[in-house]
Parts: structure tokens; C-alpha cells; sequence
């Protein structure tokens, strides 16, 4: 019997390199290639930005309004959708540098040795950090309020995309530990004591849910 999935394969090859042919004896062989590059590059970074726009979609409803003290909550989504049913905690991580080897309590010669393999090339980044704010949470205590507004940063990325950050006083009665693990990757340290969440996360009101009297 003959193989229907191998024969359309061949005949999408076949159709593929006509058409590549056709396009060199036309335009010429440089021309396609630099074409099809630019194509690629321009396809690339458009796919790009739509990832970050996708990732920072609604941040603008509270980035600059916030002030510090604010009380951020979460969105109405965390307690009624099975599948965003959680709002995710961050840690800022930094490199070390000399002074944090410095305080380090080990000989000397140890410390001439990590100053020499400090990695100048790591910069600093998000972490996801060992707990979230969970439905079941949010619900056994009738409230979204994820915690106080600290400040805000839209420098830090997270999965190699910039994103909008607030630095938040958790609401810790809200937190449950989750899969991730928090693990600090090798030559970094915690950068500062404060908890983060995306900045579209967090919203001024509470919930509806909460508010309306039954």
C-alpha cells in the first residue's frame, strides 16, 4: 500500500524548491536570501512584542496612579477562573560582587579566587519565589487584598521579557507554598528583602465577591 504521509511530503518539497528556484532565476540568489533574513528578523521581533504585550497587557490601569501605602488586590479571574485560580510572588536577584565576598566567612585565598570568577556578563533578574497567593486562599478568608504597594520597576525581566513590577508587603495570610521551587541560580544573591507581583496583578479594588452584601 503506498505511503500517503511520505509521497505528500515529497510533493511539498517539490513544490517548495520550485518555488525557491523560481524566485533565484527571478530576483537572484543574494536578493532571496537577503529577503527571506530580513523577513525572518522582522517576523522575530514582531512575535516579540506581541509576547510582551501579552505579558504587561493591563498594567496601565494602576502604573501611574499608585502611590506608596496603596492596597493592591487581586483580580475578580484568581476566584472564579480554574485556571488562573493563583497570583504569583517574586524575588529581585542581583550578582555578587566583592563585597558580598568580602563578608563571606572564608579564607582569604577563596575570596581572591571567586573575585577572579566573578561573571561580569549576569545582570539582574526576577525569581518566582516559593509561595502565591491561592483561590482557596483568597476565598477562606473572603478577600483578594495581596498586600501593600512598596514601589514599582519595569526594568527586571522575568523569562528574558521586560516586565512591569510592583514591590509589595505581602498579605502573608494569603500565601501557600506551590511546585516551584525557589532556587537560587550560582554567582547570584537576593538583591533586597521585598516581594514582587506583576504589575497587572494588582488592582485597587477588592473584589466584588467580597464586597457584596448576601
Amino acid at each position: 500500500m503506498a505511503d500517503f504521509n511520505n509521497i505528500e511530503n515529497i510533493a511539498g518539497g517539490v513544490i517548495s524548491y520550485s518555488l525557491f528556484n523560481r524566485l533565484v532565476n527571478r530576483y537572484g540568489l543574494l536578493n532571496v536570501l537577503f529577503y527571506g533574513a530580513l523577513a525572518a528578523v522582522i517576523a522575530l521581533f514582531l512575535i516579540i512584542q506581541l509576547f510582551v504585550w501579552i505579558f504587561n497587557n493591563g498594567y496601565e490601569d494602576t502604573w501611574d496612579k499608585v502611590k506608596p501605602g496603596d492596597k493592591l488586590y487581586a483580580e475578580k479571574h484568581v476566584v472564579t477562573d480554574t485556571a488562573s485560580n493563583m497570583v504569583f510572588l517574586f524575588r529581585l536577584i542581583r550578582p555578587i560582587n566583592s563585597g558580598d565576598i568580602n563578608r563571606m566567612k572564608i579564607a582569604e585565598w577563596k575570596k581572591d579566587k571567586l573575585k577572579m570568577n566573578l561573571d561580569s556578563s549576569l545582570k539582574s533578574e526576577m525569581l518566582t519565589a516559593p509561595g502565591v497567593f491561592y483561590q482557596d486562599s483568597l476565598l477562606k478568608y473572603k478577600t483578594g487584598f495581596l498586600g501593600t504597594y512598596i514601589k514599582k520597576d519595569s526594568v527586571e525581566e522575568y523569562g528574558g521579557f521586560g516586565r512591569h513590577w510592583y514591590a509589595i508587603k505581602p498579605n502573608f495570610k494569603l500565601i501557600r507554598k506551590h511546585y516551584l521551587k525557589f532556587e537560587m541560580p550560582a554567582g547570584y544573591t537576593l538583591a533586597d528583602s521585598d516581594y514582587y507581583i506583576y504589575a497587572q496583578d494588582g488592582k485597587f479594588n477588592e473584589i466584588d465577591l467580597f464586597t457584596t452584601k448576601k
